[in-house]
């Protein structure tokens, strides 16, 4: 494995890309060292340990690219899920999917020993997100962490940005990747989706069912799917989304225990997931107003991250973004501590700038256990 320094970031350049592995002595049975040509000016500073053989001619100079374009560091994060390797940084030379596939394959991932779960706010998801190489670049690699995510505040009507989004996930990921999207959903002309991205080899979705609002509570009603996993406890449950309106949240969180006497009247399970952004704190949702929230009153919902938890990326501290479940399989599935806010601007050295490109929303995530 070779270092560079790049940005003022460590870059591992693993050594089978040029050729083979470095034997202890530091060669190797094939040529393994910084490629040659490459000056300072090109954002490395690394040092050759001898003369490279000619490599094939679609190799050398793509890879280079590839490398540079990442601007980035490779951090080693959550080993139990197989996900090592999470890219930082935009691109800067127009070879973003390249160079993710790359790093990916630097660091090959493992089985997955546990379920992760996540809720992101995409901030208005859609074809301008997707033309800027180093966000599409950033939300693919947040993406990489889950087994299955929500993805909501998708504004994408002809589902272009959508198809990009899961060709360039799949380019990049070991393991395939589909999805189940909503139709658009919003009162009068705002309209947004809701989007699960899950893994076909461990996630598959029994059924969906689109909540009906006759009385419309919800601005955008839930979009349910029920999916079975047979590599956890739990085996099988439902998947309840909400991004309220933020006036509206106390109402529409309430609400959320009117779809869960639906859900068990319907498909006869109470093991459910209510996950999203809820707008559940501060000026929304204020200490007095839990009262009036049965989703929070009654003793059968677990709410899983802390209410001083702030799910956003701005200044604001806030939180936000919720993670509530309830069925006796379904709590006794959860790995302990596990909820958690996975704060990318930190993992990946993002400036607010940057990550606020992304969202203004941290995902939420849980792990279910095996």
């Amino acid at each position: 494995m070779l270092f560079h320094r790049l940005g003022g970031h460590i870059l591992l350049e693993p050594a089978w890309l040029w050729g083979g592995w470095q034997g202890a002595d530091g060669r190797s049975p094939e040529p393994c060292q910084t490629p040659t040509g490459v000056s300072d000016s090109s954002g490395f500073a690394g040092t050759s340990t001898g003369n490279k053989a000619a490599r094939p001619a679609a190799g050398k100079a793509e890879v280079m690219r590839a490398w540079q374009a990442v601007g980035a560091v490779i951090r080693f994060k959550d080993m139990e899920h197989g996900a090592l390797a999470v890219v930082a940084g935009a691109a800067r030379l127009g070879t973003m999917v390249l160079a993710l596939s790359l790093l990916t394959l630097a660091l090959p991932c493992l089985a997955t020993a546990t379920l992760r779960v996540g809720a992101f706010n995409i901030q208005v998801f859609g074809d301008t997100k997707m033309s800027n190489e180093g966000v599409a670049g950033i939300i693919i690699s947040i993406l990489c962490r889950y087994d299955m995510v929500l993805v909501q505040e998708v504004r994408d009507a002809d589902l272009s940005a959508v198809t990009q989004l899961m060709e360039q996930l799949n380019s990049v990921s070991t393991f395939p990747y589909d999805y189940e999207i909503s139709g658009p959903l919003g009162r009068e002309n705002y309209k947004e989706r809701y989007l699960f991205i899950y893994r076909t080899d461990v996630v598959s979705v029994v059924d969906t069912y689109q909540f009906e609002d006759p009385q419309d509570v919800f601005s955008r009603e839930p979009f349910i799917l029920r999916v079975s996993v047979p590599s956890t406890k739990v085996k099988e449950f439902v998947l309840v989304p909400l991004h309220s309106a933020p006036h509206d949240a106390v109402t529409e969180i309430d609400a959320l225990y009117d779809v869960y006497l639906a859900i068990v009247s319907k498909w006869g399970t109470d093991n459910i997931m209510f996950l999203g952004d809820f707008n559940a704190d501060c000026s929304y949702v204020q200490p007095s107003d839990w009262s009036n929230i049965r989703l929070r009153t009654s003793d059968v919902f677990k709410w899983l991250l802390p209410d001083g938890t702030d799910t956003t990326v701005g200044r604001s501290d806030c939180a936000y973004d919720r993670i509530v479940v309830c069925g006796a399989k379904l709590k006794r599935s959860i790995v302990p501590n596990s909820a958690a806010v996975y704060d990318f601007q930190r993992a990946l050295q993002l400036e607010q700038e940057e990550a606020l490109a992304v969202s203004d929303h941290y995902p939420v995530e849980v792990k279910l256990t095996a």
